[in-house]
């Protein structure tokens, strides 16, 4: 009997899947894995971790699938182009926010084009930037969707990025290496002796100036006389200790970070930042593994340590316009936004067409940078010392969290109190308290399933007392 049911099972199982099309008009996923066959199982784990920590309905499809159901064009991309336009337009709400990529560029290819247009100057970017832009829409130079790539070539990579991923975001505790940024800026001196003078250390500062002041702003020059003086050892010391984000600004190609070869990718596989993953960009070029060749950024996204994700450009850059684009990037990198959200209002903001297209998403593009937010109070202080609001524990949090607050002793006795959440725009989400109750102290659970990852606010409300504070939640 037991065998007889194994047998049902596994042939209605066959045929589901048989049956499955990516063209019906049923199919709701919030977000969409493009892998290989030989990837494919490879995704599950991650799979089921976005579908428990997130509360994401994933899809895992491959390439071959795809191609299977949409093949009007005599080109991959533009029929993988057709699908996720499709997605948009014709699946149940909510429609997918977010696509992954989980393969190199020989076994799913993106788009090519010349990097810059000096005609001596050879150089091409291979991007995953129109796989993000609607076909059926009415705008064919502004993103709908998120898309991220980890282009990895065996799974043994794939499993070291799924892995750092899970770990990060299993984790919903603070550490102290979440508040702190590194810059790195190359020296004054270019290729051939070439005066670069001040340019790259003002770069960084212009992208550092937009970062909130609870993040710790560390930076690195390798110049002798500078107070910030760094080497490679500098640089290895500061990442394996543990910093939340890194920008590398200066010249460099794939493989090699300033002429002086301040960081190259051989350094990543010393590196010991061990679940202490970083959020790199790099002001220079990078680009994603094909022909056996890879880059700093993806040894970083493959390597078991190294990087959580990365906007970085692909191909050669003009450096001042790039660097506008980064500091637009970073200026919302801890508004707790997806990398994601992040980049699809940053890049849709910006005016320079043929440099935000080489703008891309290496890793998870739903990935949450964790930040300890500082309390963020605005009071009607007229008996404020009296009560107190305690800061939500624990901050970030997911999916729930717990706020505590005192009344003091009230000659009324009783006194009504509200306690009430807002989303950052001030649009009121739940109230967790509205009636009279008696001096004490209180705590209350406040659950978030039903809500997306972002920066929230709570107020203590009585007749002549408020106070608000702010919570993060990342999922």
């Amino acid at each position: 009997m037991k065998n007889f049911i194994c047998i049902i099972l596994f042939l209605f199982s066959s045929i589901s899947a048989k049956n499955f099309s990516l063209k019906s008009l049923d199919n709701q996923f919030d977000y969409v894995i493009i892998t290989i066959d030989k990837f494919r199982n490879g995704c599950e784990e991650f799979k089921d971790h976005k579908n428990s920590h997130n509360n994401f309905s994933v899809l895992i499809t491959t390439k071959n699938e795809i191609l299977n159901e949409f093949y009007d064009s005599e080109n991959e991309q533009e029929n993988i182009r057709d699908f996720i336009s499709y997605t948009n337009h014709f699946w149940q709400d909510p429609k997918p926010k977010y696509f992954l990529f989980a393969a190199d560029l020989d076994s799913i290819p993106n788009f090519k084009f010349r990097s810059v247009d000096f005609i001596d100057y050879n150089d091409s970017s291979y991007s995953d930037f129109y796989y993000g832009i609607d076909k059926l829409g009415d705008d064919s130079t502004k993103i709908s969707v998120s898309v991220g790539r980890i282009s990895s070539q065996d799974t043994i990579q794939l499993k070291n990025y799924f892995s750092k991923i899970i770990t990060y975001e299993s984790k919903s505790f603070y550490e102290e290496w979440h508040n702190k940024s590194l810059f790195i800026s190359d020296d004054e001196y270019g290729g051939n002796d070439l005066y670069d003078g001040n340019i790259f250390q003002s770069l960084t500062r212009k992208v550092a100036d937009y970062l909130p002041n609870s993040i710790t702003k560390d930076f690195i020059i390798p110049i002798d006389t500078s107070e910030f003086y760094g080497n490679n050892q500098t640089i290895m010391e500061k990442l394996n200790s543990g910093v939340s984000s890194v920008y590398f600004c200066g010249h460099a190609n794939d493989t090699i970070f300033t002429h002086e070869s301040l960081f190259v990718y051989t350094d990543i596989s010393k590196l010991l930042n061990v679940n202490k993953p970083f959020f790199v960009s790099f002001l220079a070029g990078q680009q994603f593994a094909r022909n056996n060749e890879t880059s700093i950024v993806n040894e970083l996204i493959n390597s078991q340590n190294g990087a959580l994700a990365s906007i970085s450009p692909v191909g050669a850059v003009f450096a001042i316009q790039n660097n506008e684009l980064i500091k637009n990037i970073w200026s919302s990198l801890y508004s707790g936004k997806s990398i994601g959200e992040i980049y699809i209002t940053s890049i849709n903001e910006a005016d320079n067409f043929n440099e935000k297209r080489k703008m891309n998403i290496f890793g998870d593009p739903s990935v949450t940078l964790k930040h300890n937010f500082p309390v963020s109070i605005s009071s009607v202080d007229l008996i404020q010392e009296e009560f107190s609001l305690l800061q939500n524990y624990p901050n970030p949090f997911n999916p729930s969290t717990k706020i505590s607050y005192t009344i003091p002793d009230l000659k009324a006795g009783e006194i009504l109190v509200k306690l009430i959440i807002y989303d950052i725009l001030g649009n009121e989400i739940e109230i967790l308290v509205n009636e009279s109750q008696t001096p004490g102290k209180y705590s209350v659970t406040f659950d978030a399933k039903n809500i997306s990852t972002g920066v929230y606010f709570y107020s203590l409300i009585t007749n002549n007392f408020i106070e608000t504070k702010k919570m993060l939640l990342i999922k």
